[in-house]
């Protein structure tokens, strides 16, 4: 029995959670059943020989060397916790896929996504090996967004990749442990005289309550998270139109498309007062560069249209408050909504 016993796991340290985390955590945690911050990333591997173990020992490997990958965040009454254990079994599923077309393989990968999480039993990640043929394999990677940003998620592929001997180099990944960038944003407090804190509160106190936007079906009196995205390719004609476009209007592409989103919005909603919402990657200091964890913020760009402006004008003004946005960007979201305190609403997301 003692030898048993040393095998359970243990709790090698325990750590704040970031300000990033913080709001997926609730989401996940008010519904539990929600797959809305599953990140899956699938992908088509041919090797030169049967994978047989080798898929466990590499991720045991992995998960010795990056302790974010051994995490849990549960809760107690202290408040909320990111415990790394000293060990952490892998979540792998072995399936024998070579008689499905690739519909339904794409279905399968899809309902490996939607299994939820829950954030206080490790690990926050699960791999499932599809087998399609002889030494080739389809691998579906599932990990919740509490855990890790997609930047992680390739900087960790890429490393795995290179110990599977599918490239010959890859970014090491380095930096600061999440853990303790996490430790070290909660003993530096944003305070209410923090100049960037006053930008968001003043960009965003007469943000409205909500758009009306035209919708096709009443909206839910509590959020259900169970949207989806539409994928399109944007013709090489049209890129390349906008491309110029931004360059004689002397700002970014992603000024000019978040400026023609705006003004969608306007026409769709017939008001001036906007906002839309953006994600950034947060990794402000070089530390951040090559670290695994979540870092991803979010900043929420409020715009007033004047209807008497010119096309330039208006979207060198988005430009402009999208520099400001970013120049502040270091305030997390979820500090950000404290501060403005926008009336809420189960329905809707605050601010944005």
């Amino acid at each position: 029995m003692n030898n048993l016993a040393r095998l359970e796991p243990e709790v090698l340290s325990r750590h704040a959670i970031s300000a990033e985390q913080l709001g997926i955590w609730y989401i996940q945690r008010l519904e539990p059943t929600c797959s809305a911050y599953n990140m899956v990333v699938a992908f088509d591997v041919k090797v030169n020989q049967p994978l047989g173990n080798k898929p466990i020992e590499i991720l045991e490997a992995v998960m010795h060397d990056y302790p974010l990958l051994r995490v849990s965040m549960p809760a107690n009454d202290q408040g909320i916790e990111q415990l790394i254990w000293d060990r952490v079994y892998p979540n792998i599923i072995f399936s024998d896929a070579r008689h499905i077309e690739a519909s339904e393989l794409t279905q399968l990968v899809e309902q490996d996504a939607k299994q939820p999480f829950d954030l206080t039993q490790p690990p926050l990640w699960r791999i499932h090996c599809y087998e399609r043929g002889q030494n080739h394999y389809v691998i579906a990677f599932v990990i919740h967004h509490a855990l890790m940003d997609f930047w992680s998620i390739g900087l960790l592929l890429r490393d795995v990749s290179k110990r599977f001997g599918l490239v010959a180099e890859s970014d090491a990944v380095n930096g600061i442990e999440f853990a303790q960038y996490a430790d070290k944003q909660q003993s530096s407090v944003i305070d209410d005289s923090d100049e960037s804190l006053i930008f968001w509160k003043n960009a965003l106190k007469h943000a409205p309550h909500v758009h009306s936007i035209p919708l096709d079906y009443p909206r839910p009196a509590v959020q259900k998270h169970t949207g989806s995205s539409l994928v399109f390719r944007v013709p090489e004609s049209v890129s390349s139109g906008l491309v110029n476009l931004a360059k004689d209007y002397e700002i970014t592409l992603f000024g000019l498309v978040l400026s023609g989103f705006y003004i969608l919005l306007h026409k769709l909603s017939n008001e001036n007062n906007l906002v839309i919402a953006t994600p950034v990657a947060g990794r402000l200091e070089r530390s951040l560069r090559n670290a695994l964890g979540q870092f991803v913020n979010t900043i929420a760009i409020h715009i007033d249209i004047d209807a008497d402006q010119t096309l330039r004008q208006f979207t060198q003004q988005v430009q402009e408050q999208l520099r400001q946005s970013l120049k502040h960007q270091k305030v997390a979201f979820s500090r950000v909504g404290e501060a403005v305190a926008p009336k809420r609403d189960g329905s809707i997301n605050p601010l944005a």
